[in-house]
């Protein structure tokens, strides 16, 4: 099946069957229809970034929804989108593979999917985001279970498409959302009220904190630098074009390799970035903690869900779900890292209650 016969069957399934970008997926990968990655051979980076590995040779709903979105197909080809400054977009004219009626309703479409799954939603979760799997390291969601109508926590990594290079699905403990919300706030007031340990520990660690600090600052501005160089050489190539001196084909080669090495330097300082935040959390907390925490104190008394997840989020750097796979019956731990620790495993509480399987909603172990 060629690439172009590929786009169409996923705007037609989109724009007149009306299928969501998961459907499309699960047909591609029935058919066996091999993805871009796949054809050329391209690899991806492993998750401890050091060596490049091949893909699962699937079709995931982000690459559809990129493909769906994408003008090119229409006949319209943009250059100059992804920069930062402000400059004209250049369109041209490029054989379109779809007709625009099509892909207009393809955009209504996706409009209307991701309203309806908005609708779908039953209550908001109080750990959204905060809740990190032991297993896969993917993100815990929040989720109802139709028939009990309890809502709990899940492994992103049990949907399908998530693991970029494994053919799997995350084998983690569901956790009840009610339960481990609350005992998730329990410890945050208890942190509030007893957080002399954490402060301590910060204390202790200062001195090598404000060197990080001022080392990674500087690597950062270095490879803003770099960023810089590469945004120039590209308003370069485009400049040449508006001029008519190279062709489309030699622009479309030089802002691919532009991209792909800001793509590589702009990922190094997003790394550098969570560092140096972390470390400029930990120095300003020494001098603001006790007055921190006393607004939070007050803040706490009869909490509404808004209060609780603003103070949730301003303790609390992530709760990871670490689950027992030894057991007959999977069970599952919670550990909370706060924000205001200096070492990551020293002020971590284990939640042990959580490991309780005597309720309906801990039975959602797949």
């Amino acid at each position: 099946m060629s690439e172009p016969e590929v786009i169409k069957i996923i705007f037609d399934k989109i724009g007149n069957e009306k299928w969501s970008t998961i459907k499309v997926c699960d047909y591609l990968n029935a058919l066996g229809v091999p993805t871009s990655y796949a054809k050329a051979n391209r690899k991806i980076n492993s998750k401890d970034g050091k060596r490049k590995v091949a893909t699962a040779n699937l079709w995931r709903p982000g690459q559809v929804l990129r493909i769906s979105k994408n003008t090119t197909y229409k006949g319209i080809h943009t250059y100059g989108k992804r920069s930062k400054k402000e400059r004209e977009l250049i369109e041209r004219e490029v054989p379109a593979i779809v007709d625009v009626e099509l892909w207009e309703k393809v955009q209504k479409q996706l409009k209307d999917n991701q309203a309806e799954s908005f609708k779908n939603k039953s209550r908001d979760f109080l750990l959204s985001s905060i809740v990190k799997c032991g297993d896969c390291g993917l993100t815990f969601i929040g989720s109802n279970d139709r028939k009990t109508n309890r809502a709990f926590y899940k492994c992103i990594g049990k949907q399908n498409y998530k693991n970029p290079i494994e053919n799997k699905k995350c084998e983690s403990k569901n956790i009840p959302a009610d339960y481990s919300e609350d005992m998730v706030w329990e410890g945050c007031l208890n942190f509030i009220n007893e957080p002399g340990k954490a402060v301590v520990e910060i204390e202790k660690n200062i001195k090598s904190n404000k060197e990080k600090f001022v080392n990674t600052e500087v690597e950062i501005n270095m490879l803003n630098s770099s960023l810089l160089k590469k945004e120039n050489e590209k308003e370069s190539i485009l400049d040449l074009y508006r001029k008519k001196l190279i062709n489309s084909k030699d622009v479309e080669i030089q802002l691919s390799n532009i991209q792909s090495e800001k793509a590589q330097i702009e990922e190094k300082i997003k790394e550098l970035n969570q560092i140096k935040d972390t470390t400029n959390q930990m120095l300003a907390s020494v001098n603001s903690a006790t007055e921190f925490l006393n607004s939070l104190k007050e803040k706490s008394i009869d909490a509404d869900f808004k209060t609780k997840r603003e103070i949730i989020k301003s303790l609390i750097k992530k709760v990871t779900v670490i689950t027992n796979h030894d057991l007959p019956r999977k069970t599952a731990t919670l550990q909370i890292e706060y924000n205001f620790s200096g070492n990551n495993n020293y002020n971590v509480e284990k939640i042990e209650g959580v490991t309780h399987t005597d309720m309906d909603s801990l039975q959602q172990s797949k």
